[in-house]
């Protein structure tokens, strides 16, 4: 039974959410924007929470104006099943059906295996939350407008300067962890040029005891603590420094934006600042709206988790949908080739933030949001916007 509700879920937004918004009958013509999204197997819950945010998208913005007539949006959403063999097939009925340009997938590695189908079709897809960069480097079809994780490196360092005012940061990292020192990387060379004073250190791998490095860190009366990591060593640098005494703020990438973090710090004064994509309360507006559309269908809040808290996933997915109809009225056409040729010139003020696109398709932002841990409530608080430059 526990299997038949997801699968049951995933029919329900393929067909869509019904009474969601008003039809524009005047409008003749149609631009059809495919979805492709895992909405069953492994990775639904985070498929259907960013296809909630492209639904929600085209329940403001159902109708562009191209070439002096006015185009009905419509959404052709394809399951992936969160499988690359199924990716590639829903993939291939999105372009036979004549879609002018694709959202999705979430996961790096499903929408890898999407892209040479795009490819080959010459139709523009949009990532809304991928980050691997490899995705559209080389890959002039493929866009992405989620950061590439090392620029979580930059923001912090930006935050901690900027926002924390501190003037030294202890940074620790696993040894011959490539994702750690990508960001390590990132934040000393923005900490270096805003004059932030790094020291560094490294733990070996299936390390327990942080217990020296805590107390390093406070040795050199450092401002905070920068500790990329993977989430099981996260949790006991927190349950260790909790045992001490005035520990400075943590900062970390998302990894660390997890219920085992808040746990870990429950009934503790401690300061720990993680970088999201999106955070809560960052834009009101849209955080009303969505929230107003999903309480208007049961559906939908079950597609949320049973709840009505705004995720990246679905801001992000608002914000591609945004993108593609941008392209689509910058070129004044719903020809996939024109919208394909339009979008690397695309720039908006999205409701996760301004971004615009690289020369390998990637996103370029100058900013993300940070949020701090609230233990007591069990939840993630805005704590501000990181910039960078």
């Amino acid at each position: 039974m526990k299997r038949m509700i997801p699968i049951l879920l995933a029919a329900c937004l393929l067909l869509g959410l019904g009474g969601c918004g008003r039809k524009h009958k005047e409008a003749t013509s149609v631009l059809t924007v495919g979805v492709l999204e895992p909405l069953s197997g492994t990775y639904s819950a985070a498929g259907m929470r960013e296809t909630l945010g492209i639904q929600y998208a085209n329940n403001v913005k159902q109708t562009v104006r191209l070439g002096g007539k006015n185009f009905r949006i419509e959404l052709m959403i394809k399951d992936n099943g969160s499988d690359a063999a199924q990716t590639a097939q829903a993939a291939q009925e999105l372009v036979d059906a004549g879609c002018a340009v694709v959202l999705g997938s979430w996961g790096d590695e499903l929408s890898a295996a999407a892209s040479d189908v795009f490819r080959v079709a010459g139709v523009a897809a949009v990532a809304a939350t991928c980050a691997d960069a490899s995705l559209t480097k080389g890959n002039d079809h493929y866009f992405r407008i989620g950061a590439l994780p090392e620029f979580q490196g930059s923001a912090l360092a930006a935050f901690a300067r900027k926002t924390l005012s501190v003037k030294s940061a202890y940074c620790l990292v696993e040894s011959g962890n490539e994702e750690d020192a990508a960001l390590l990387r990132a934040f000393r060379e923005t900490a270096d040029a805003l004059e932030l004073k790094v020291l560094t250190a490294e733990f070996p791998s299936n390390s327990t005891d942080f217990t020296p490095y805590l107390e390093a860190a406070k040795a050199e009366n450092c401002g905070v603590i920068f500790a990329p990591c993977q989430l099981r060593y996260a949790q006991r640098i927190v349950e260790q420094a909790a045992e001490a005494e005035g520990t400075a703020p943590f900062l970390a990438d998302a990894r660390w934006r997890d219920v085992t973090i808040l746990g870990a710090a429950e009934e503790t004064d401690l300061a720990i600042y993680v970088s999201a994509a999106y955070a809560e309360g960052a834009d009101t507006a849209f955080d009303e709206g969505f929230k107003a559309w999903m309480t208007e269908s049961v559906d939908a809040l079950a597609y949320n988790g049973g709840t009505d808290a705004v995720t990246a996933e679905s801001v992000l997915g608002y914000d591609a949908y945004c993108a593609v109809t941008a392209a689509a009225e910058m070129a004044g056409s719903a020809d996939k080739a024109d919208i394909l040729a339009i979008l690397p010139r695309v720039s908006i003020d999205g409701s996760a933030g301004r971004f615009s696109f690289d020369e390998d398709g990637g996103a370029v932002r100058g900013a993300l949001w940070v949020e701090k841990a609230d233990p007591k409530a069990g939840a993630w608080e805005l704590a501000g916007k990181a910039k960078v430059g």
